[in-house]
């Protein structure tokens, strides 16, 4: 028996208590996507990209947005494959 299956489940923000819908985890798999995907591109773009606006903090910000949205949109069109891994983890956890 799997020790973690007795204890409470934490509430989720506006959600009724109940299990995770299909397209609740669906979504929050491609936003964990996202989110890995973005890590990547900020680091290649800081390393790739020479200082095109002077440097500085403001250049650092508008990269941080730049990958973020960039990883948003790949996420949405397929990804890279982990929000599919993610969900069928979950979806064989929930089993």
């Amino acid at each position: 028996m799997d020790p973690f299956l007795s204890l409470p489940r934490p509430a989720v923000p506006g959600s009724t208590g109940g299990p995770a819908s299909d397209a609740h985890i669906a979504k929050v798999a491609e936003e964990f996507e996202a989110v890995f995907i973005a890590t990547m591109l900020e680091g290649m773009l800081e390393a790739a990209r020479p200082k095109t606006m002077g440097g500085g903090m403001g250049e650092q910000m508008f990269t941080s947005l730049m990958s973020t949205e960039i990883a948003k949109e790949i996420a949405r069109s397929g990804g890279v494959g982990l929000a599919r891994s993610v969900e069928a983890q979950i979806d064989a956890y929930r089993r």
